[in-house]
């Protein structure tokens, strides 16, 4: 027979008599626990070390905020790099894409945009002295739309370049104001 100190749930330790089996389970069971004590003990000291010692630990809170302040931040320099584009050219047109919905799904962001790159590979090609500044924007709906300024192309190839959208991506609405 074997003795193993029995802690009970009073907090008083005794020692009881129990088979030499029972004896070393309780044994391996009470290193096992002592050693994930032990883990837990070192990982909160760590944290603890390290926050005394200035080692700051992420706020999950302010990492948000931080992805915000960026992004504004980002969309700020956007527009500022959008603004001096505009002022350092010469635009004759100004033209608002609106994509038809009953072909096509306009709320399908990818479909859109695979089209406006089919559109901007066409241009491309068949007007190369064509030049342009478009700004994807988002209706009330969700939907994408997009406003170009455009230079470098008459009336007529202007009508032209958009017929071609109409039939490759399906336009629904072209409106070409001339600016310049």
């Amino acid at each position: 027979m074997a003795f193993i100190l029995y802690c009970f749930a009073d907090g008083h330790n005794e020692k009881i008599e129990v088979s030499e089996e029972f004896a070393a389970q309780y044994a391996e069971m009470e290193h096992r626990d002592a050693l994930t004590e032990r883990k837990e003990t070192r990982r909160h000291q760590s944290l603890d070390k390290s926050v005394e010692h200035g080692f700051d630990v992420a706020d999950p809170k302010a990492i948000v905020l931080e992805e915000i302040e960026w992004r504004e931040l980002s969309e700020e320099i956007h527009r500022a790099l959008v603004r001096e584009i505009l002022m350092a050219n010469s635009w004759d047109w100004f033209v608002t894409v609106t994509f038809n919905n009953i072909e096509q799904n306009r709320a399908d962001d990818s479909a859109v945009y695979k089209n406006w790159e089919k559109f901007r590979r066409d241009i491309r090609l068949k007007y190369p002295n064509m030049y342009y500044l478009a700004v994807p924007e988002r209706h009330k709906s969700g939907c994408i739309h997009f406003h170009l300024v455009a230079g470098g192309i008459s009336k007529e190839e202007l009508k032209l370049a958009f017929n071609m959208i109409v039939a490759s991506v399906l336009l629904v609405f072209f409106v070409a104001l001339r600016i310049g």
